[in-house]
């Protein structure tokens, strides 16, 4: 769980959540502007919470429980994405 302060942040560019144990992604809709994000090394399993990250450029989800892509789909301008040492069974999201 992402604090909610961050709902008043629109101008954030860059967000590192790494190596903090979450679990899910939530109240990061309203940061507009982000273009990185980095949450790697947590126990995320679905990146459902991404969505309303229009401008995010590069993801890093390295070493969580993310079994799906999907949520990838609702990512226009995403251009690079880490989603190493996951448990994911297919790459169904990725174009």
């Amino acid at each position: 769980m992402c604090p909610p302060a961050l709902l008043n942040m629109k101008k954030l560019l860059e967000l590192r959540l790494d190596r903090n144990k979450l679990v899910q992604i939530e109240n990061l809709g309203q940061c507009t502007s982000l273009r990185l994000l980095n949450l790697s090394y947590n126990e995320i399993t679905s990146l459902d919470g991404l969505m309303g990250l229009q401008s995010l450029e590069e993801l890093k989800c390295t070493n969580n429980n993310i079994s799906s892509l999907k949520a990838l789909k609702a990512l226009p301008s995403l251009v690079e994405i880490d989603v190493s040492c996951n448990m994911l069974t297919s790459i169904d999201g990725i174009q």
